[in-house]
């Protein structure tokens, strides 16, 4: 955790904002090693949360917001998941939600496991087809991506 909290002073120094829908466009700007030192890229360079570069190559690193695939599961982009789709940590708890609402993609979803169809959820909240759509396509992806209890 302290390492996290370190991360986060030195990207509050560069002035990057994870957040910010500019930089969701770009690669993650959060790595992290095999050895679980995060690293901050920018301007592709890479420095650790005390600004030191690394020494020699970093072979194999983790972006901690990117898509990513393991095991045969897919994991969602953690900043924009679609095209309409948002996760903040400060809005509706970090849940996934409609772009410039505070509906989220859990209560969407729900909607359609009960029998609505993307056109009906889409009228009830007054959202684009393709929003809700884009939804329950998520939702399907995290449910496809859970790992069945050992």
């Amino acid at each position: 955790m302290r390492e996290a909290k370190r991360a986060l002073h030195y990207l509050d120094e560069l002035d990057l904002d994870l957040w910010h829908p500019a930089t969701t466009a770009d690669p993650s700007p959060l790595l992290v090693d095999l050895a679980g030192t995060i690293w901050i890229r920018q301007n592709g360079e890479l420095a650790n949360a005390g600004g030191q570069a690394p020494v020699g190559n970093i072979a194999e690193y983790l972006e901690l917001l990117s898509p990513y695939a393991a095991d045969g599961h897919l994991g969602p982009d953690l900043l924009r998941p679609r095209a309409h789709l948002r996760i903040v940590p400060l809005v509706v708890a970090g849940e996934p939600h409609v772009y410039g609402s505070r509906v989220t993609s859990r209560s969407l979803a729900a909607l359609g496991r009960r029998g609505l169809t993307p056109a009906q959820i889409a009228d009830m909240y007054e959202l684009k087809q393709h929003w809700v759509e884009e939804v329950l396509d998520l939702e399907r992806q995290l449910a496809n991506s859970e790992r069945p209890a050992a």
